[in-house]
């Protein structure tokens, strides 16, 4: 579709944009998961972050991932609006900035505390009540699948006062009422702001439905949300 490519294209275009901006806030590349692993990397998550872009998504998750520290004491689920097929390569990029391992989400894959997922392209991803994640191929919300609001929906039913959403640039309003419903959970709601965004469409959207909901740019955001939950040790 029309969407798909326009998505598509922005994801190659911004690869050279993730690149010059992790190393103007002196992110290290490329070092090995295994290195980078948190001492816990199999504890199951007792919280969840959920973070949520579309256009212009890749740039600005660079910016806020390269913020999370090794310690983080949630897991991380990310859903980008990609078509199938690009999502495992954010998933490689982000991981060679960030301090904790990233990876392609797995049908079935357990939350673990102290890593990051990205949600595959082409599928909905659901968080079950085992903590782990299941993928679904119903019809697109808002146009869109993976959508940040089915996974939203899901991850308050299961996480409640014990997640929270970051809702980053891009065009629609998906996200918007999962991040309503999570906030009315106890969770916390995050959004990035007008400027930093590329397109100011479901941060503005979100921002609305939760006006208590704190905005920035992503690298401040990323610094907020490693404070959110406990930390866990680090070596």
């Amino acid at each position: 579709t029309l969407g798909d490519a326009l998505r598509a294209a922005i994801l190659a275009a911004s690869e050279a944009r993730v690149r010059r901006r992790a190393a103007s806030l002196g992110v290290v590349p490329e070092e090995s998961p295994e290195r980078r692993a948190p001492p816990h990397d199999n504890m199951p998550a007792a919280h969840l972050i959920v973070i949520g872009a579309s256009s212009g998504g890749p740039p600005a998750l660079a910016e806020l991932v390269s913020r999370l520290p090794a310690g983080l004491g949630a897991a991380v689920l990310i859903v980008q609006h990609l078509p199938a097929g690009f999502t495992a390569a954010l998933a490689h990029r982000l991981d060679t900035i960030s301090a904790l391992p990233v990876a392609e989400a797995v049908d079935g894959e357990a939350l673990n505390a102290g890593r990051i997922l990205v949600a595959p392209g082409g599928v909905h991803t659901v968080v079950g009540r085992d903590r782990r994640l299941h993928f679904n191929e119903a019809p697109p919300v808002h146009g869109v699948r993976p959508s940040i609001d089915v996974t939203l929906d899901s991850a308050t039913q299961v996480f409640g006062r014990n997640a929270c959403v970051a809702i980053l640039t891009g065009m629609g309003r998906d996200g918007a009422e999962g991040a309503a419903r999570l906030q009315a959970a106890g969770g916390k709601v995050f959004t990035q702001d007008e400027a930093s965004s590329l397109i100011y469409g479901m941060p503005r959207a979100a921002h609305e439905r939760t006006p208590s909901a704190m905005q920035a740019a992503p690298a401040q955001l990323g610094d907020w949300l490693a404070q959110v939950f406990p930390q866990i040790g680090v070596r």
